[in-house]
């Protein structure tokens, strides 16, 4: 049998504790930073301060598009803004929202 070449990507947990909410570990624009990936959403979001730290000397969009939570009420969220993320040593380009 051949050894895989597909990255493993998972949660080490020493504590064996159940987690709250997995988050992988996930490399935005260069920055590592801990998400959660929600295979059923419909858009992929960000904190407005999180995308501001990446641009700090850029201008970022104003456009703005009204999107539905979980419990059905309506948010406003900027963007999207295209960034670079690499998951389990993929890299992609992946439109982000900010709030």
């Amino acid at each position: 049998m051949e050894p895989s070449r597909t990255p493993h990507c998972f949660q080490y947990r020493p504590d064996h504790q159940p987690l709250k909410s997995p988050k992988i570990p996930v490399i935005i624009q260069g920055v590592r930073v801990p998400i959660i990936i929600d295979t059923g959403a419909e858009i992929s979001i960000s904190s407005s301060e999180f995308v501001a730290s990446l641009f700090a000397d850029d201008d970022l969009s104003t456009n703005t598009r009204d999107v539905r939570n979980l419990g059905g009420g309506l948010v406003s969220v900027f963007g999207p803004i295209e960034l670079t993320v690499v998951v389990c040593g993929l890299t992609l380009e992946h439109p982000f929202f900010y709030y």
